[in-house]
């Protein structure tokens, strides 16, 4: 587990105390949206040994990683996204740069999970970010339907 993690040490846009961020850090782990995650397997039981999981919007690959340590080594994690993921992730999982929009569940064994974590570009308009967020959601829901 410690080679697997860290990616370059980024500038952190929230500051050096914002709290999450400091814990990630202490923790090792690549980012503080873990948490985020972790929180939500905590509530709602996601993740399973032996589970198939998509990751969408997977940069910087904390999901991907937390993930893949849940699932065990008889699950598999492929997490894409439009940036290239540096993180060193375990066997059972790897990261794809592709965009969500041309991604085919074919291309994959069953999926058990879904995971988004993905947001638009914002533009300073707050009716054009909503609507590009909205699609995304409607992406996924098109990608589990699959």
């Amino acid at each position: 587990l410690a080679s697997e993690g860290r990616a370059n040490p980024q500038k952190d846009p929230y500051g050096n105390d914002e709290y999450w961020t400091k814990k990630a850090r202490q923790d090792g782990v690549p980012a503080r949206s873990w948490y985020k995650l972790e929180e939500l397997d905590k509530r709602l039981d996601l993740l399973k040994p032996g589970h198939k999981v998509l990751d969408l919007g997977c940069y910087p690959g904390s999901w991907t990683l937390y993930a893949a340590r849940k699932i065990g080594k008889t699950g598999r994690v492929l997490g894409l996204d439009l940036k290239k993921v540096d993180l060193k992730l375990p066997a059972n999982a790897k990261t794809r740069v592709e965009n969500a929009y041309y991604f085919h569940s074919w291309d994959v064994p069953k999926l058990d999970v879904i995971l988004s974590d993905m947001a638009p570009d914002t533009t300073g308009s707050k009716l054009f970010n909503f609507e590009n967020s909205a699609a995304l959601v409607e992406l996924v829901i098109k990608i589990a339907d699959a």
